[in-house]
């Protein structure tokens, strides 16, 4: 176990007891490397005897041969100084939205924590890619991927359990608003680094590795969550009556999955999404899209609509083969440059907009293009009043 270096005998204790070398997997939800895997959030049924047998293969060779490994050191917060977080000892983080977040919830100390499925499983993979076994390459691969995930989310749970202060969200180095070059910072941090390296790419090895840090912020309070994403994330008070075209369930997958979101500090907002469709010409081609919607706040504080925007994703190829860019590629760009009839509009205007509507995967007709920005538009307003 790593030593902590907090002065807080409670706190070190915790990083102690939640970020173990030798991690306990059997806890592990089924439905997370389900996830990795890009397969339906159940059970493996009976109905999938093949999916089945090779998830069980790679669960029982890492069961017996992985090496999971995780620990954390805890850091007292010396300063916060505009984009900088200065911790004891002279170590300097540099992001302006950590030291926000850090600053808002009155944050005295960070845990660093780094976590690794192993370098057994990587040579094993290596060694299955070899021997033509791609499927069970995968698989394998998969599993190690949600290992990893795992022991992050363990970890922030035993910190949080064990704990009466309020722990915050991981944040990592390479994430949006935090330089990759911090890696080399956290890294440092790390007293005991397990089977962590550091490659001068400021990548680790092994490579399903990942470091993180942890906000230990001011004791629990009803209000310091709440605090957290108002001021940290800019984000509104929940509203419940909203009235969706889209199942909250389906709402809530599209936020997690597809939207990102970035506050600024004078209180807009620039979203993200990602829609994959298809063409509708040449046996329906994938078409990755991506949106941006850029919100202000008003003197009374609501987000009004202030920008929007539509393009292929970077590398896509196929919106060249929908019908429309094959017949009239001029005409495509225009229609992919139409926006809603919602500028300057309060967000909640999103839910009142109702065009004609179609589900298709491409952007050849004008129902389709406004399918596509329902979609992004409700699901912007889904994320931001219910703190996804």
């Amino acid at each position: 176990m790593n030593a902590v270096d907090s002065k807080d005998p409670e706190i070190d204790a915790v990083v102690a007891a939640s970020f173990l070398a030798t991690p306990d997997l059997t806890l592990m939800p089924e439905t997370l490397y389900r996830q990795r895997l890009g397969l339906p959030r159940k059970d493996i049924d009976a109905d999938e005897a093949e999916l089945a047998a090779l998830a069980e293969k790679a669960r029982s060779w890492y069961a017996c041969q992985g090496e999971a490994w995780a620990g954390a050191a805890a850091h007292r917060v010396e300063k916060i100084e505009g984009t900088s977080v200065v911790l004891e000892g002279g170590a300097k983080l540099q992001s302006r939205r950590l030291a926000r977040g850090l600053a808002v919830t009155d944050t005295k100390t960070v845990v660093v924590a780094g976590f690794s499925a192993g370098q057994a499983v990587e040579e094993e993979i290596a060694r299955l890619w070899a021997a033509d076994r791609p499927d069970e390459a995968q698989f394998l691969n998969s599993y190690a991927v949600a290992v990893v995930e795992h022991l992050r989310e363990a970890g922030w749970h035993g910190l949080n359990e064990g704990t009466h202060h309020t722990v915050l969200p991981h944040y990592s180095p390479g994430y949006e608003g935090w330089a990759l070059e911090d890696q080399r910072v956290l890294f440092e941090l790390l007293q005991d680094r397990g089977p962590l390296r550091l490659l001068d790419s400021l990548m680790l090895e092994p490579a399903k590795s990942m470091l993180a840090l942890y906000g230990i912020a001011c004791p629990k309070t009803e209000n310091v969550c709440a605090e957290f994403w108002e001021r940290f994330r800019v984000l509104p008070k929940p509203v419940d009556s909203a009235e969706y075209s889209f199942s909250n369930k389906v709402l809530r997958k599209w936020s997690r999955d597809r939207l990102s979101l970035t506050a600024a500090d004078d209180g807009s907002v620039e979203a993200r999404f990602r829609i994959d469709g298809s063409t509708c010409a040449n046996m329906g081609l994938p078409l990755a899209l991506d949106y941006e919607v850029r919100l202000t706040r008003d003197s009374e504080g609501a987000h009004r609509l202030s920008g929007f925007a539509c393009r292929p994703a970077e590398g896509d190829r196929g919106h060249c083969s929908t019908c429309l860019h094959l017949s009239d590629p001029s005409a495509f760009q225009q229609g992919m440059r139409e926006t809603p009839p919602l500028l300057g509009q309060p967000l909640q205007d999103v839910l009142t907009w109702k065009p004609d509507l179609s589900p298709a995967g491409c952007l050849c007709t004008r129902s389709s293009r406004d399918h596509k920005w329902s979609v992004v538009l409700q699901t912007l307003h889904y994320a931001l009043h219910h703190q996804i």
